[in-house]
């Protein structure tokens, strides 16, 4: 049942790259935080990783080098 009631727009998922220097540059698997909003019978659980594509471009917009 409450599988049923899950949408898409209940998970949020969040990626904290605040520190773009510890990710290599290209493809690259960083931790990430999922919640579940809106479903008391269900949530997320375990860990999770997103990948992220990291280059010069997205340094310069962090205000690196």
């Amino acid at each position: 049942e409450a599988l049923d009631q899950i949408q898409p727009q209940m998970l949020q998922v969040r990626v904290d790259l605040t520190d773009l220097s510890s990710v290599p540059d290209g493809q690259s698997l960083v931790p990430a935080k999922v919640s579940l909003r809106g479903v008391a019978d269900a949530g997320a659980v375990g860990e999770y990783r997103v990948s992220v594509a990291v280059g010069a471009t997205a340094r310069q917009l962090e205000g690196g080098q």
